[in-house]
């Protein structure tokens, strides 16, 4: 690794602590401590399909008493976005998956469904949402949420409502 990238990925490193709620960063190399609300809704998506559900239902959900992490909202530019994602879901109280067609064969999809499923915090609070034009037997390709109850919807107005009425 060439010093620049050694230097680089240095700072990307970060050692957290979590305190309630509230999570602090802080950055190894200069000591700065930084404040990041914990979110207690993680919103799962593929970004080309859910992205505009997840949004709206972000902002159908934040309330003084409760709030969700989208990544394309909540990741910062320079972060080391897997690291953040993986600390959003460990942080959360409810995990929901916004389950589309593209949803189903990806990567990412299935990998934050993996960890969240892992986690003891998380059980019973992992919450698919699925598109009504998704086949429920499709979903052998998320094993995990495949078995669960599930929200069905068609649009985000009926997403939202039928999330804040669980």
């Amino acid at each position: 690794l060439s010093r620049s990238h050694q230097l680089r990925k240095e700072l990307l490193l970060v050692v957290v602590y979590h305190l309630g709620d509230k999570k602090m960063t802080k950055d190894k190399n200069n000591g700065n401590v930084k404040h990041r609300m914990s979110k207690r809704v993680f919103i799962c998506y593929e970004t080309k399909t859910g992205l505009d559900y997840a949004k709206h239902l972000k902002e159908a959900l934040e309330k003084p008493d409760r709030s969700a992490f989208v990544a394309d909202e909540d990741i910062k530019k320079g972060e080391a976005w897997r690291e953040v994602i993986d600390e959003a879901i460990k942080a959360c109280k409810y995990f929901i998956v916004i389950v589309t067609f593209r949803a189903l064969d990806s990567k990412e999809v299935e990998r934050e469904i993996k960890l969240a499923d892992s986690l003891l915090s998380l059980k019973g609070n992992i919450i698919p949402c699925k598109e009504k034009s998704v086949y429920r037997s499709w979903l052998s390709k998320l094993p995990i949420i495949s078995e669960l109850q599930q929200i069905d919807f068609e649009g985000k107005e009926e997403l939202a409502r039928n999330v804040i009425s669980e």
